[in-house]
Protein backbone atom coordinates (compact mmCIF):
# COMPACT_ATOMS: atom_id res chain seq x y z
CA UNK A 1 0.00 0.00 0.00
CA UNK A 2 1.09 3.60 -1.04
CA UNK A 3 1.85 5.42 2.23
CA UNK A 4 4.19 8.51 2.86
CA UNK A 5 7.33 8.20 5.46
CA UNK A 6 10.03 10.47 6.77
CA UNK A 7 13.52 8.94 5.69
CA UNK A 8 16.50 9.78 8.27
CA UNK A 9 19.07 7.94 6.06
CA UNK A 10 21.41 9.81 4.69
CA UNK A 11 22.41 7.17 2.44
CA UNK A 12 19.02 6.13 1.25
CA UNK A 13 18.14 9.81 0.60
CA UNK A 14 21.15 10.75 -1.58
CA UNK A 15 21.01 7.32 -3.62
CA UNK A 16 17.68 7.91 -4.31
CA UNK A 17 18.39 11.50 -5.71
CA UNK A 18 21.03 10.84 -7.80
CA UNK A 19 19.47 7.66 -9.44
CA UNK A 20 16.68 9.77 -10.26
CA UNK A 21 18.05 13.15 -11.85
CA UNK A 22 17.58 14.60 -8.02
CA UNK A 23 18.62 18.33 -8.02
CA UNK A 24 21.00 19.77 -5.15
CA UNK A 25 17.90 21.55 -3.51
CA UNK A 26 16.72 17.88 -2.92
CA UNK A 27 19.47 16.92 -1.42
CA UNK A 28 20.37 15.60 2.61
CA UNK A 29 23.02 18.10 2.39
CA UNK A 30 20.22 21.22 1.61
CA UNK A 31 18.21 19.87 4.37
CA UNK A 32 20.95 19.93 6.77
CA UNK A 33 22.00 23.28 6.07
CA UNK A 34 18.34 24.97 5.82
CA UNK A 35 18.45 22.86 10.06
CA UNK A 36 22.00 25.06 10.41
CA UNK A 37 20.21 28.16 9.58
CA UNK A 38 17.31 27.69 12.52
CA UNK A 39 14.54 26.45 10.12
CA UNK A 40 12.65 23.25 10.23
CA UNK A 41 12.44 20.98 7.08
CA UNK A 42 10.63 17.61 6.84
CA UNK A 43 12.09 14.81 4.73
CA UNK A 44 8.81 13.17 3.16
CA UNK A 45 8.83 9.66 0.97
CA UNK A 46 6.17 7.94 -1.04
CA UNK A 47 6.92 3.96 -0.88
CA UNK A 48 5.01 1.39 -1.64
CA UNK A 49 7.24 -1.77 -1.22
CA UNK A 50 9.99 0.61 -2.07
CA UNK A 51 10.70 4.31 -2.76
CA UNK A 52 9.15 6.27 -5.28
CA UNK A 53 9.39 9.85 -4.85
CA UNK A 54 11.09 12.17 -2.06
CA UNK A 55 10.18 15.47 -0.96
CA UNK A 56 12.60 17.91 1.13
CA UNK A 57 10.01 20.47 2.60
CA UNK A 58 11.52 23.58 3.76
CA UNK A 59 9.32 25.63 6.62
CA UNK A 60 9.85 29.86 5.96
CA UNK A 61 8.35 32.09 9.04
CA UNK A 62 6.05 34.95 8.49
CA UNK A 63 5.02 37.44 10.48
CA UNK A 64 2.16 37.12 13.19
CA UNK A 65 3.52 33.66 13.50
CA UNK A 66 2.53 32.23 10.43
CA UNK A 67 5.28 30.66 8.29
CA UNK A 68 4.84 28.75 4.23
CA UNK A 69 5.96 25.64 3.21
CA UNK A 70 8.73 25.34 0.17
CA UNK A 71 9.84 22.43 -2.00
CA UNK A 72 12.83 23.40 -4.31
CA UNK A 73 12.95 21.62 -7.48
CA UNK A 74 10.55 19.00 -6.21
CA UNK A 75 9.96 16.35 -5.61
CA UNK A 76 11.84 13.71 -7.10
CA UNK A 77 10.12 10.97 -9.19
CA UNK A 78 11.38 7.43 -9.45
CA UNK A 79 12.47 7.53 -13.09
CA UNK A 80 11.71 4.30 -14.54
CA UNK A 81 8.14 4.77 -13.04
CA UNK A 82 7.53 8.09 -14.05
CA UNK A 83 3.90 8.32 -15.54
CA UNK A 84 1.38 11.32 -15.43
CA UNK A 85 -1.25 9.17 -14.05
CA UNK A 86 1.66 8.25 -11.84
CA UNK A 87 2.82 11.70 -10.61
CA UNK A 88 -1.19 13.09 -10.53
CA UNK A 89 -1.31 10.18 -7.08
CA UNK A 90 2.22 10.73 -5.78
CA UNK A 91 0.95 14.62 -5.44
CA UNK A 92 -1.93 13.42 -4.14
CA UNK A 93 -0.42 11.70 -1.03
CA UNK A 94 2.11 15.13 -0.72
CA UNK A 95 -0.12 17.60 -0.53
CA UNK A 96 -2.17 15.65 2.06
CA UNK A 97 0.32 15.40 3.92
CA UNK A 98 1.77 18.62 3.90
CA UNK A 99 -1.88 19.38 4.65
CA UNK A 100 -1.46 17.75 7.71
CA UNK A 101 2.26 19.51 8.57
CA UNK A 102 0.45 23.22 7.60
CA UNK A 103 -2.53 23.09 10.70
CA UNK A 104 0.37 21.81 13.05
CA UNK A 105 2.63 24.68 11.87
CA UNK A 106 0.73 27.38 10.87
CA UNK A 107 1.51 27.57 7.09
CA UNK A 108 -0.33 29.74 4.95
CA UNK A 109 0.82 28.12 1.67
CA UNK A 110 2.87 25.73 -0.27
CA UNK A 111 5.68 26.51 -2.39
CA UNK A 112 6.83 24.19 -4.70
CA UNK A 113 9.53 25.12 -7.82
CA UNK A 114 9.05 21.61 -10.36
CA UNK A 115 12.11 19.86 -11.67
CA UNK A 116 10.40 19.77 -14.77
CA UNK A 117 11.27 21.54 -18.52
CA UNK A 118 8.74 24.66 -19.85
CA UNK A 119 6.46 23.13 -22.16
CA UNK A 120 5.44 19.81 -19.90
CA UNK A 121 1.82 20.86 -20.55
CA UNK A 122 0.75 17.54 -18.68
CA UNK A 123 2.61 18.11 -15.30
CA UNK A 124 1.37 21.77 -15.45
CA UNK A 125 -2.61 20.65 -16.14
CA UNK A 126 -1.69 18.89 -13.21
CA UNK A 127 -0.79 21.40 -10.65
CA UNK A 128 -3.42 23.27 -11.79
CA UNK A 129 -5.94 20.77 -11.29
CA UNK A 130 -4.58 20.04 -7.85
CA UNK A 131 -5.71 24.04 -7.15
CA UNK A 132 -2.00 25.57 -7.31
CA UNK A 133 -2.07 28.75 -8.91
CA UNK A 134 1.09 30.52 -10.65
CA UNK A 135 3.43 32.34 -7.83
CA UNK A 136 3.47 35.87 -8.57
CA UNK A 137 6.76 36.33 -6.89
CA UNK A 138 8.84 33.83 -9.00
CA UNK A 139 12.23 36.14 -8.64
CA UNK A 140 12.22 36.11 -4.56
CA UNK A 141 14.98 35.04 -3.03
CA UNK A 142 14.01 31.71 -2.26
CA UNK A 143 12.21 30.57 -5.45
CA UNK A 144 14.49 29.19 -8.35
CA UNK A 145 14.85 30.92 -11.75
CA UNK A 146 12.93 30.13 -14.50
CA UNK A 147 15.06 30.65 -17.24
CA UNK A 148 19.12 29.56 -16.31
CA UNK A 149 21.73 29.41 -18.52
CA UNK A 150 23.56 26.13 -19.27
CA UNK A 151 26.93 24.95 -20.42
CA UNK A 152 27.12 21.37 -21.81
CA UNK A 153 30.20 19.44 -20.33
CA UNK A 154 30.65 16.43 -22.40
CA UNK A 155 33.15 17.97 -25.13
CA UNK A 156 36.76 18.35 -24.98
CA UNK A 157 38.01 21.25 -23.18
CA UNK A 158 39.71 22.71 -25.84
CA UNK A 159 36.34 22.51 -28.06
CA UNK A 160 34.46 24.41 -25.37
CA UNK A 161 36.97 27.26 -25.22
CA UNK A 162 36.53 27.49 -28.39
CA UNK A 163 33.01 27.80 -28.46
CA UNK A 164 33.16 30.62 -26.30
CA UNK A 165 32.24 33.65 -27.49
CA UNK A 166 35.65 35.46 -29.62
CA UNK A 167 35.42 38.34 -26.45
CA UNK A 168 35.23 35.87 -23.82
CA UNK A 169 38.12 34.15 -24.98
CA UNK A 170 40.17 36.76 -25.08
CA UNK A 171 39.33 37.98 -21.91
CA UNK A 172 40.46 34.89 -20.57
CA UNK A 173 43.65 34.63 -21.95
CA UNK A 174 43.91 39.01 -21.01
CA UNK A 175 43.52 37.88 -17.08
CA UNK A 176 46.28 35.12 -17.62
CA UNK A 177 48.42 37.06 -19.77
CA UNK A 178 48.68 39.54 -17.09
CA UNK A 179 49.51 37.45 -14.65
CA UNK A 180 45.92 36.67 -12.61
CA UNK A 181 45.97 33.77 -10.81
CA UNK A 182 42.99 31.42 -9.86
CA UNK A 183 43.19 29.10 -6.90
CA UNK A 184 40.51 27.16 -5.01
CA UNK A 185 40.16 27.20 -1.06
CA UNK A 186 38.02 25.37 1.70
CA UNK A 187 39.72 27.93 3.88
CA UNK A 188 36.83 30.09 6.41
CA UNK A 189 39.34 33.11 6.24
CA UNK A 190 38.95 33.16 2.51
CA UNK A 191 35.24 33.06 2.58
CA UNK A 192 35.57 36.21 5.04
CA UNK A 193 37.21 37.92 2.31
CA UNK A 194 34.61 37.05 -0.14
CA UNK A 195 31.64 38.14 2.01
CA UNK A 196 33.42 41.45 2.03
CA UNK A 197 33.80 41.53 -1.73
CA UNK A 198 30.35 40.66 -1.97
CA UNK A 199 29.47 43.67 0.39
CA UNK A 200 31.14 45.78 -2.39
CA UNK A 201 29.49 44.50 -5.40
CA UNK A 202 26.36 44.42 -3.59
CA UNK A 203 26.75 48.01 -3.10
CA UNK A 204 28.19 48.94 -6.76
CA UNK A 205 25.15 46.77 -8.61
CA UNK A 206 22.58 47.43 -6.28
CA UNK A 207 21.25 44.35 -5.42
CA UNK A 208 20.53 42.40 -2.01
CA UNK A 209 22.80 39.95 -0.15
CA UNK A 210 21.62 37.18 2.34
CA UNK A 211 23.26 37.51 5.69
CA UNK A 212 26.81 36.04 6.38
CA UNK A 213 25.70 33.27 8.38
CA UNK A 214 24.16 32.10 5.57
CA UNK A 215 27.08 32.29 3.48
CA UNK A 216 29.44 30.71 6.25
CA UNK A 217 27.15 27.53 7.18
CA UNK A 218 26.62 27.07 3.82
CA UNK A 219 29.97 27.28 2.84
CA UNK A 220 30.68 24.46 5.92
CA UNK A 221 28.44 22.19 4.80
CA UNK A 222 29.66 22.18 1.43
CA UNK A 223 33.94 21.78 1.88
CA UNK A 224 32.66 19.03 4.78
CA UNK A 225 31.09 16.97 2.19
CA UNK A 226 33.80 17.77 -0.62
CA UNK A 227 30.33 19.07 -2.68
CA UNK A 228 31.58 23.02 -3.63
CA UNK A 229 34.53 24.80 -3.29
CA UNK A 230 35.37 28.77 -2.97
CA UNK A 231 37.41 29.94 -6.31
CA UNK A 232 39.51 33.08 -5.74
CA UNK A 233 40.91 35.04 -8.62
CA UNK A 234 43.98 37.01 -7.29
CA UNK A 235 46.59 39.55 -8.81
CA UNK A 236 49.55 40.21 -6.69
CA UNK A 237 47.82 40.84 -3.08
CA UNK A 238 44.53 41.89 -4.22
CA UNK A 239 41.62 39.42 -4.67
CA UNK A 240 39.66 40.46 -7.49
CA UNK A 241 36.65 38.03 -7.90
CA UNK A 242 35.76 35.39 -5.73
CA UNK A 243 32.93 32.83 -6.62
CA UNK A 244 30.82 29.49 -4.91
CA UNK A 245 30.38 26.47 -6.74
CA UNK A 246 29.15 23.60 -5.59
CA UNK A 247 28.86 19.83 -7.34
CA UNK A 248 26.44 17.48 -6.55
CA UNK A 249 25.13 14.46 -9.37
CA UNK A 250 27.09 15.37 -12.20
CA UNK A 251 26.10 18.68 -12.93
CA UNK A 252 28.19 22.20 -11.15
CA UNK A 253 25.90 25.00 -10.08
CA UNK A 254 27.48 28.51 -9.87
CA UNK A 255 26.19 29.73 -6.64
CA UNK A 256 27.20 32.90 -5.77
CA UNK A 257 29.93 35.34 -7.10
CA UNK A 258 31.53 38.67 -5.91
CA UNK A 259 34.00 41.19 -7.98
CA UNK A 260 36.56 43.70 -6.64
CA UNK A 261 36.57 47.32 -7.26
CA UNK A 262 39.74 47.54 -8.51
CA UNK A 263 41.50 45.89 -11.38
CA UNK A 264 38.16 45.50 -13.33
CA UNK A 265 39.91 46.01 -16.50
CA UNK A 266 41.93 42.70 -15.64
CA UNK A 267 39.06 40.30 -16.69
CA UNK A 268 39.03 38.41 -13.68
CA UNK A 269 35.89 37.41 -14.14
CA UNK A 270 36.39 35.42 -17.05
CA UNK A 271 39.21 33.49 -15.52
CA UNK A 272 37.55 32.50 -12.73
CA UNK A 273 34.53 30.97 -14.69
CA UNK A 274 37.07 29.55 -16.99
CA UNK A 275 38.80 27.41 -13.70
CA UNK A 276 35.58 26.85 -12.45
CA UNK A 277 34.16 25.32 -15.67
CA UNK A 278 37.27 23.02 -16.18
CA UNK A 279 37.69 21.62 -12.48
CA UNK A 280 33.81 20.79 -13.35
CA UNK A 281 34.74 18.90 -16.13
CA UNK A 282 37.73 16.99 -14.41
CA UNK A 283 35.23 15.90 -11.41
CA UNK A 284 32.90 14.17 -14.30
CA UNK A 285 30.33 16.89 -14.07
CA UNK A 286 28.20 17.03 -17.72
CA UNK A 287 26.77 20.10 -16.91
CA UNK A 288 27.73 23.63 -15.76
CA UNK A 289 25.11 25.79 -14.36
CA UNK A 290 25.51 29.45 -14.53
CA UNK A 291 22.23 30.00 -12.62
CA UNK A 292 19.53 32.68 -13.56
CA UNK A 293 18.83 34.75 -16.42
CA UNK A 294 16.32 37.37 -17.89
CA UNK A 295 15.62 38.58 -21.29
CA UNK A 296 13.11 40.22 -20.64
CA UNK A 297 14.48 42.22 -17.29
CA UNK A 298 16.49 45.58 -18.16
CA UNK A 299 18.67 44.98 -14.51
CA UNK A 300 19.53 41.39 -15.80
CA UNK A 301 20.93 42.30 -19.31
CA UNK A 302 24.54 42.97 -17.82
CA UNK A 303 24.60 39.23 -15.90
CA UNK A 304 23.18 37.36 -19.01
CA UNK A 305 25.13 38.32 -21.93
CA UNK A 306 28.27 37.95 -19.30
CA UNK A 307 27.38 34.32 -18.92
CA UNK A 308 25.73 34.14 -22.77
CA UNK A 309 29.84 34.83 -23.42
CA UNK A 310 30.79 31.02 -22.47
CA UNK A 311 28.96 29.20 -24.75
CA UNK A 312 25.77 26.73 -23.38
CA UNK A 313 21.90 27.42 -23.92
CA UNK A 314 18.77 28.22 -22.14
CA UNK A 315 17.31 25.63 -19.76
CA UNK A 316 13.90 27.17 -19.01
CA UNK A 317 11.92 25.40 -16.47
CA UNK A 318 8.08 25.37 -15.08
CA UNK A 319 7.22 28.69 -12.70
CA UNK A 320 6.90 28.74 -9.28
CA UNK A 321 3.56 27.09 -7.89
CA UNK A 322 1.26 27.95 -4.96
CA UNK A 323 -0.95 26.07 -3.18
CA UNK A 324 -3.02 28.23 -0.90
CA UNK A 325 -3.58 26.15 2.35
CA UNK A 326 -5.44 29.39 4.17
CA UNK A 327 -7.00 31.50 1.28
CA UNK A 328 -7.59 34.03 3.77
CA UNK A 329 -3.68 34.74 5.15
CA UNK A 330 -2.68 33.89 1.82
CA UNK A 331 -4.50 36.77 0.10
CA UNK A 332 -3.02 39.24 2.65
CA UNK A 333 0.16 37.77 2.26
CA UNK A 334 0.05 38.91 -1.87
CA UNK A 335 -1.36 42.27 -0.74
CA UNK A 336 1.44 43.01 1.62
CA UNK A 337 3.87 41.57 -0.60
CA UNK A 338 2.67 43.43 -3.72
CA UNK A 339 2.70 46.99 -1.72
CA UNK A 340 6.84 46.21 -1.40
Amino acid sequence: MRQIIEIKEKEKWNDFAVANSGDFLQSWEWGEFQENLGRKIFRLAVIDEELEATALIIKYDLPFKKSYLYCGRGPVIKNFQFSIFNFQNILDLLIDEIKKISQKESCIFFRVDPNFYSGDKEVENIFQEFGFLKSEFYQSAVTQPISAWQLDLVKEEQEIFSQMKEKARYNVRLAERKGVVVRESKNIKDLEKFYLIAQETAKRDGFGLHSKKHYLKLAEILFKNNLGTLFLAEHENDILSAIIVLFFNKKAIYLHGASSNVKRNLMANQLIQWQAIKEAKKRGCLIYDFGGISFQDKNWEGITRFKQGFGGKEAKYLPSYDLAINKFWYTLYKLVKRIK
